[in-house]
């Protein structure tokens, strides 16, 4: 939700803004590289002014995956800005790449000139739903009035 808030005011001020899910935007950074195109995909990559990965620890990375993402960051490093978002904290990142190496290298141009928002306590997923059920059992005991009614 804060990644998504940021890149709408980024919008709001005119800015190049894209957000992709990590799984996607690798995929199709693979498919580039099968396909000859990737470093013309990089390029219009680096144009965005403010790219928004969501979901990178849901992802293990191979050693071809490693390497595009690799080259995504350093390109993108000191020109553009980056939001990844990932439920791992950086001390776990390896459990993403092929290993510690790796995620250092990463993480190394990733913190250099970063703001790390560590948030603690359930996700508004769930938040949304416990206050849902919360309601519904308000609204089935006749303390809660159904806006519909």
């Amino acid at each position: 939700m804060i990644a998504t808030g940021i890149g709408i005011n980024a919008c709001k001020a005119g800015k190049t803004v894209m957000f992709i899910n990590a799984k996607e935007l690798m995929d199709k950074l693979s498919d580039a590289l099968k396909k000859d195109t990737l470093r013309q995909t990089l390029k219009a990559l680096n144009k965005v002014q403010l790219l928004i990965i969501d979901e990178l620890s849901y992802l293990k990375m191979d050693k071809e995956k490693e390497s595009i993402f690799f080259q995504l960051i350093r390109q993108r490093y000191e020109k553009s800005s980056l939001i990844i978002t990932t439920n791992l904290p950086l001390g776990r990142w390896d459990e993403v790449f092929t290993g510690q190496l790796a995620a250092t290298a990463i993480l190394d141009r990733l913190v250099h000139h970063c703001h790390v928002l560590s948030i603690t306590g359930d996700s508004f997923r769930v938040k949304g739903e416990k206050y849902l059920s919360e309601k519904d059992k308000a609204l089935k005991s006749g303390k809660l009035k159904d806006m519909e009614e």
